[in-house]
């Protein structure tokens, strides 16, 4: 499934590699006027058009399929090097990922590298209770290519700060950690910018609101919070105080914020895991083996086998299409803005934003997309949102002379009152949403004649093709 954000990633990486640097001023939007941007995610987006490059929509799914696949394989490994048999290790295994069929997972995005790090960090850190813990050298060259794919990084710093505050050692590692950060290409300035953005308040974004407990994700969370604690309650096995005190600001981390379900769960299971074991097996003792030898190995190969067969019988199809329909993506807009060859600037609705820019950038400018307040100010933002949510002051967007057109789907109270505005006119409509120019003007003009010439079959369901 599609993602909004995933058409701006696929457009900046394809700048990288086209270009062979990184565009420092803004080129896409008519409000920032060239303001200095910081591309935090340049690696995981080049990273991205690359494989769509080489493999088109297949490579994205088996670039999201693979990196999730092997996130589960690290967490799998540990449990079962902590003595979980291998039934219940996968049982365990399984639920952090029950959150993944929210839509919001289903998409390929850069936090994919951040779980998996930061699954890589909580090992290794789980691991240092018996040894040293992470030697300075992997820790700074994680960091320092954490820093470079994904913002997410703090959440792995913190998690390490914590750990050797706690346990009064590993400085060294954590030193590394954070002069690894500062190799990219923004140097410091990467730690301003994530001052003023990561950790700023999004309530208008809902994987930026904190957690319900009364919902279908805080059934979830509290389940696996039940079981960490059954866990160390009725383990025999020594706890770590560094474990405890880690566990509790993991805890904490999805009522902050409902995107850090998946990284808390993950290192609730890292960090419980031999504990939830162990009191597994004292409160239901194991059952022998039914199988051993080469007959169980030559069962488990089997039943491999048929999950492999099942899955390219079943999903192998979907792979090359990356679906538009959940998010409803105005494709007959583009079709026609793209036959129009016209150039211009577009006010658009902000989850359309970063599709116009794949399609149509720079040639036609937008007024916001979801890098939000990694491209915008302040004011740029609230302009935008006024006129989508219709409230006062909303035509203040597109009483700006330099606005031509306007893009906004159904059910907003812009698009209503851009059809209440006479010196407005439709010449787009679908069920999405719809395109508006200035009536009268030569680009109105020009639209109006290309929809006439314009073949009626729409542009193909999948994205990005």
């Amino acid at each position: 499934m599609g993602d909004v954000d995933l058409p701006g990633h696929l457009a900046f990486g394809r700048d990288i590699w086209e270009t062979g640097r990184l565009v420092r001023q803004d080129p896409y939007s008519y409000l920032t006027r060239g303001t200095p941007w910081i591309d935090h995610e340049w690696l995981s987006e080049a990273v991205f058009f690359a494989t769509y490059s080489l493999l088109g929509a297949w490579g994205l799914s088996l670039l999201k399929v693979s990196l999730y696949l092997l996130l589960a394989g690290l967490l799998y490994r540990h449990l079962r090097e902590r003595d979980i048999p291998p039934i219940r290790a996968a049982l365990l295994t399984l639920f952090p990922f029950l959150p993944l069929l929210h839509p919001r997972y289903v998409a390929l995005r850069p936090d994919a590298f951040t779980s998996l790090f930061f699954t890589a960090l909580l090992i290794r850190l789980e691991g240092g209770e018996r040894s040293g813990g992470p030697a300075p050298a992997w820790t700074l060259g994680l960091f320092a290519l954490w820093a470079n794919l994904h913002g997410g990084f703090l959440a792995g710093l913190g998690a390490l700060a914590v750990w050797t505050l706690v346990r009064r050692r590993g400085a060294a590692a954590l030193a590394a950690a954070a002069g690894g950060t500062l190799l990219n290409p923004y140097g410091a300035r990467l730690w301003g910018f994530l001052a003023r953005t990561a950790l700023g308040p999004r309530p208008e974004i809902t994987e930026w609101r904190p957690l319900e407990l009364w919902s279908p994700s805080g059934a979830h969370f509290l389940g696996l919070l039940l079981v960490c604690g059954l866990g160390w309650a009725f383990t025999r096995r020594e706890r770590g105080r560094a474990q405890f005190v880690l566990l509790l600001c993991l805890s904490a981390l999805p009522f902050i914020a409902l995107r850090h379900t998946l990284l808390s769960a993950l290192g609730l299971l890292i960090l419980s895991g031999e504990h939830v074991g162990d009191a597994w097996r004292r409160l239901v003792p194991e059952k022998p083996e039914p199988r051993s030898g080469a007959a169980g190995s030559s069962f488990g190969s089997a039943v491999d086998a048929l999950a492999c067969a099942a899955f390219l019988f079943f999903g192998w199809r979907n792979l090359g299409c990356i679906g538009t329909q959940r998010l409803r993506w105005p494709r007959e807009a583009m079709a026609l803005l793209k036959e129009s060859g016209i150039s211009g600037n577009m006010a658009v609705d902000f989850a359309w934003g970063e599709y116009a820019i794949w399609h149509l950038g720079p040639r036609i400018k937008v007024s916001i997309d979801g890098r939000r307040e990694t491209a915008y100010s302040p004011e740029v933002q609230g302009e935008n949102l006024r006129f989508l949510r219709g409230t006062d002051g909303w035509s203040d967007l597109i009483d700006r002379p330099e606005t031509d057109l306007v893009l906004v789907r159904r059910g907003a109270a812009a698009f209503e009152r851009m059809e209440g505005r006479p010196e407005w006119a439709l010449v787009d409509g679908s069920p999405a949403g719809g395109l508006f120019a200035r009536k009268g003007s030569p680009l109105h003009g020009v639209l109006l004649k290309a929809r006439s010439s314009m073949s009626p079959a729409l542009p193909p369901a999948c994205f990005p093709d």
